[in-house]
């Protein structure tokens, strides 16, 4: 803004306020107070018109700003703060909320020809709570009082009935759940998959038994405390050598879960690792970034939150996350609330991938003293954990706030062969599409390129690269030389 369009908006202003001034009853209400009296970005100060007519007697000023703003912007200016009062408007309680809720019932049912009982009206309360954190009481609550009752009213005018209907609590779940496509309670098709879980997965993630068995008997423990529990759905951390299933993992749990793999939000946390980072994810005012984690979460606040290479980010980004995992939210880089309780977060983390290794062989000629897996599997995750813990890659506070630290093995040979054999079928019957040929690969073939070529340090990712290019490598010099006629059948 220019000096010159700065004079004309101050002009403008105060001849609005002259008639304010000459009407003799006005109080004037300054919404986003904080915009008049600072300098910036959508921002014009007019301290000096402000201050001109605020202790005019014909004329009231209420001026309505945010604790964050008001810290920001009103307070350091010396003259706003000696012409105003500060009142602060504090959120209504529960209890609070819902007596106000119980007084506006008659308006209700009026208005759309229900009733609602005392149990509705609690179930609204302790609902538009939990799942609507974005707006104070007792407007979410209001809010949602009256989309319940507009939906059932819709509803009923398709079925008309001579009675006046009664809107059940199971009925605010329902419009909740559409409004924010959150499930808000355990629905039967959920519970089924809680208890198939670990063969759900294991469709996906093959040959990593106990990494599944451990992951779905977390899961089920904190999906049992849905919509009850002030921290994020579920919490884990997977370690484990790269291309072993971590984020095959994730990607699993969010097609079970949520639908798709769309509901997967990933950062690659090795892109965030000095101070200036966080600025990035939650948020900057100075700067006018919404954030990339502040905005991720909002546009899909139910969803699969996955933290590649957290063990890379900066320090004081672990710290936000610590806050996240106990109390379910953060705040951003405008100061608003960030809530994270529908997610299910997964950090990964390449940390001690030696170690694993190390210690598979150990673990190996273990497992046949040891009566059960679980102990085989326990025991190796204490041990790695205080290796972690030891050469201070990560804390012991920070370890310990996870509903589960998951453990994903090195493929084991066998584990090698069957994959290879799962992704040179993709091969042939890629190359039987397009040129009606026939490749039969003998398991000796398979092993020998893995002994050759392959190196565990980058997992499957590396596997189906070396059996990929292999087939490919030697079919096309053979296709290329006319060597191979459509419909003949070749042994590799």
């Amino acid at each position: 803004t220019t000096f010159t369009d700065l004079k004309q908006r101050e002009l403008f202003f105060e001849d609005l306020l002259n008639e304010a001034v000459e009407a003799k009853s006005v109080i004037l209400l300054l919404e986003n107070v904080d915009k008049y009296c600072s300098s910036g970005e959508g921002r014009i100060d007019l301290t000096t018109s402000i201050e001109k007519f605020a202790k005019h007697p014909a004329l009231q000023f209420i001026g309505i700003t945010t604790p964050f703003f008001y810290q920001r912007y009103v307070f350091p200016n010396e003259k706003i703060g000696r012409l105003f009062t500060r009142v602060d408007v504090k959120e209504i309680s529960k209890q609070e909320a819902l007596i106000t809720i119980l007084h506006s019932i008659p308006t209700f049912e009026t208005t759309y020809f229900v009733s609602i009982p005392y149990e509705t009206a609690s179930a609204v309360i302790e609902k538009s709570e939990f799942y609507i954190t974005y707006i104070p009481f007792p407007e979410k609550a209001i809010e949602l009082l009256d989309q319940t009752c507009a939906h059932y009213f819709a509803q009923e005018k398709k079925s008309p009935s001579r009675t006046i209907p009664v809107i059940l609590p199971d009925y605010v779940d329902t419009v909740l759940s559409e409004k924010t496509h959150i499930p808000t309670r355990l629905t039967t098709d959920m519970r089924s998959k809680l208890l198939k879980l670990e063969t759900l997965l294991q469709e996906r993630v093959v040959f990593q038994t106990k990494a599944i068995s451990a992951l779905s008997s977390a899961l089920r423990r904190s999906f049992i405390l849905l919509g009850k529990r002030k921290k994020p759905l579920a919490t884990f951390l997977f370690l484990g050598p790269t291309g072993v299933g971590k984020t095959e993992t994730a990607k699993a749990l969010s097609t079970l879960f949520f639908g798709n793999d769309t509901y997967l939000t990933r950062f690659d946390m090795s892109l965030f690792q000095s101070k200036d980072d966080i600025r990035t994810l939650i948020g900057s005012l100075e700067q006018g970034l919404p954030g990339l984690l502040s905005q991720a979460i909002r546009e899909k606040p139910y969803a699969v939150l996955l933290l590649d290479e957290l063990e890379k980010a900066h320090p004081d980004l672990i710290n936000i996350f610590l806050t996240v995992i106990d109390e379910g939210y953060f705040t951003d880089g405008f100061g608003k609330r960030v809530d994270c309780k529908n997610l299910i977060i997964i950090g990964t983390s390449n940390a001690g991938a030696d170690f694993i290794y190390k210690q598979q062989a150990v673990m190996n000629k273990l497992s046949s003293a040891i009566s059960t897996e679980a102990e085989v599997a326990q025991d190796n995750t204490v041990s790695l954990i205080d290796y972690l813990v030891e050469r201070k890659i990560y804390s012991p506070e920070f370890l310990n706030r996870f509903d589960g630290v998951v453990i994903f093995d090195p493929i084991s040979d066998n584990a090698l062969l069957l994959l290879a054999k799962k992704m040179s079928t993709v091969v042939q019957d890629t190359i039987y599409s397009l040129y009606k040929i026939r490749i039969l690969i003998k398991d000796e073939t398979l092993m020998e390129t893995i002994k050759k070529h392959y190196n565990p340090a980058f997992g499957a990712r590396n596997l189906e690269h070396v059996v990929t290019q292999e087939i490919e490598d030697k079919i096309s010099i053979l296709l290329l030389e006319n060597k191979i006629a459509e419909g003949s059948v070749i042994t590799l």
